[in-house]
């Protein structure tokens, strides 16, 4: 099996560094891609500097956020022909044997699974971007989620971007992430589209320390810095369309009261920026009803790119190499 990390970053290259650095650590892995999301500081030079036959640089034209650097750097993947990719960001830094125990993992259950997930957690080592157990029923009634515990295995639905293997053959079937998100959403809907179709599961002993700003949940309520609040809209737009396509209508209209909760608790809670966070919200819900983004698939294996002389790629130069192949289904 050929592994392949996938990595997108933006204006940390410290944090890229690091994260770069793990990777070169861990047995089994056959290549590392990185998505550029235009960074203004001195990453593409770093970049640039670095690549080699193992390391392949897209520098995007412009940010695309998260959803659009991990929607290139997949379809890169699938179409370099490696087996699998283990995707995060680039402030997840993998801890010694990450990977030889979720290739193990995948080994026990004979690779039949859609993604796998590790145990993240803070430089502190708390829990953090816990996956969803999957409580859907198996055909007695009962939640299936303990199915492989004795292996060490949970059953999980929906996962993050911090630390998620999937094997290419599972992209090729269900599509790539939805660009359009751009930021916060797109991994939870990417992760419950695939788990729609493919039994997933978390591996407990495959542990990654996730070294975001801040640790605690999203929330348009406690949310301290303003710069963010208007990534809000994206959250709540991609959150709606998230349950619109993937839950039942009984759970979308629990969404919904969910939502006048958030307006409350802005109004009796936050500190500052009032009504900037409602609007947020409303605009970000207002959008969610209407969002209806095209999945798109990968190109057949291109096998030329991976040749060690094409690995500093431009956007400009990857639509060329794609303009022939077929994007939508």
């Amino acid at each position: 099996m050929k592994i392949c990390a996938v990595v997108v970053t933006y204006n940390r290259s410290s944090l890229m560094l690091e994260c770069v650095e793990a990777l070169k650590l861990q047995n089994d892995l056959s290549g590392i891609i990185i998505i550029n999301n235009a960074s203004t500081d001195k990453t593409k030079q770093i970049l640039d500097d670095m690549s080699c036959d193992l390391i392949h640089v897209v520098h995007m034209a412009q940010n695309t956020g998260g959803a659009g650097g991990f929607y290139q750097g997949l379809k890169y993947s699938v179409e370099m022909g490696y087996d699998v990719s283990w995707i995060m960001d680039d402030d997840a830094i993998p801890q010694d044997g990450a990977l030889s125990k979720l290739v193990n993992a995948a080994q026990i259950i004979n690779w039949d699974f859609g993604f796998l997930t590790s145990n993240v957690m803070t430089p502190d080592g708390e829990c953090m971007n816990a996956p969803s157990i999957d409580f859907r029923p198996n055909s007695t009634g009962y939640p299936d989620w303990a199915k492989f515990s004795e292996l060490n295995l949970i059953k999980v639905r929906i996962a993050t971007f911090a630390s998620v293997f999937i094997k290419n053959s599972v992209i090729k079937n269900i599509g790539l992430p939805i660009k359009e998100m751009f930021i916060w959403g797109d991994d939870s809907e990417y992760t419950q589209r695939v788990s729609n179709t493919y039994e997933s599961y978390f591996v407990p002993s495959s542990k990654v320390v996730h070294k975001r700003v801040s640790a605690s949940t999203l929330s348009v309520i406690t949310e301290s810095n303003p710069d963010r609040l208007k990534w809000f809209e994206f959250f709540y737009r991609n959150n709606l369309y998230r349950f619109r396509k993937h839950e039942s209508k009984k759970a979308t209209a629990k969404l919904f009261f969910h939502l006048i909760l958030t307006l409350s608790a802005i109004i009796l809670k936050a500190k500052s920026h009032k009504t900037k966070r409602i609007l947020k919200v409303l605009k970000g819900t207002a959008k969610g009803l209407f969002f209806n983004p095209v999945i798109l698939y990968p190109a057949p294996d291109l096998n030329s790119y991976n040749n060690g002389n094409d690995n500093r790629l431009t956007q400009t130069q990857l639509a060329e190499k794609h303009e022939s192949a077929p994007q939508e289904k």
